[in-house]
């Protein structure tokens, strides 16, 4: 079963927005080396400068082994580095209708 992850957060305030875009765009090459992906998107919120990442993975098991190793993957590091850690709330979430 489809299983949608959610990451919810701000980058740091010295961030500019273009590079935050360009950040952004990096992460869908390193999300699709994991084993289950199926798409990404990524929305922001200029009312309170928050992103909004949507991946969707095959199932819940592919989910989690990306989310436990992309953690150590050098060109996602590039990206969190520069992301507010106190601002992340992330969850995988299935479909129910």
């Amino acid at each position: 079963m489809e299983v949608s992850e959610f990451v919810v957060f701000k980058f740091k305030a010295d961030v500019s927005k273009v590079d935050q875009n360009r950040l952004m765009e990096s992460l869908t090459d390193c999300a699709k080396k994991y084993e289950g992906f199926m798409n990404r998107d990524f929305y922001y919120a200029e009312s309170d400068n928050r992103w909004v990442d949507h991946i969707i993975w095959a199932n819940s098991d592919f989910a989690v082994n990306a989310a436990e190793n992309i953690m150590k993957d050098p060109k996602a590091g590039e990206v969190f580095q520069h992301i507010d850690e106190s601002s992340i709330v992330m969850s995988h979430f299935k479909k129910m209708n």
